[in-house]
Formats: C-alpha cells, structure tokens, sequence
C-alpha cells in the first residue's frame, strides 16, 4: 500500500521463524537467518521487488519435527523439550 499510495520502495516480508545453527528449531516453520539475509539483499538491489509481499518460510503451512518423525517413522538419538510460550 505505501509503495502505491507514496511511491516508497517498499518490500514486504512474511517471516515466520528465524534459526541460527546454534539453536533448536522450534515446534513449527523455520527459516535459516542466512536465507532471511539473501532475500532481503536480493530485493533491496531489485527495482522489481518493490510493492511485492514475500512469503520467507517452509513452503507447507505447519510441519513440525514431531510430524515429520511419524511421517517417516524416525526416533531421533537425542531428544528436544520444547517450551510453552509465555
């Protein structure tokens, strides 16, 4: 709206969550921070990004690990908790 109506170079970035190699991932879509840093360089050096909403996340709506372990009738050799949010 602000590109169209003030003629801003403005990009729009839906982010779920951001994970670093340091942390656990959490109960549900997960981007890499180095993949949050290629798009957002990507679109301030294009023109045609601008006005644009960009979805940065796993590209299916909910996926958590749990999921994916039944899916796949995996047990992991480590175990993570994860915490309820405050």
């Amino acid at each position: 709206m602000y590109h169209y109506t003030y003629r801003l170079p403005v990009t729009v970035f839906r982010i779920e969550y951001i994970f670093t190699n340091m942390e656990q991932f959490k109960d549900g879509a997960n981007v890499h921070v180095d993949d949050v840093v290629r798009a957002f360089s990507i679109a301030t050096l294009n023109r045609r990004s601008y006005g644009q909403v960009f979805n940065l996340a796993y590209p299916v709506p909910y996926m958590s690990i749990r999921k994916i372990s039944r899916m796949l009738g995996w047990k992991p050799e480590s175990t993570m908790n994860f915490l309820r949010s405050r």
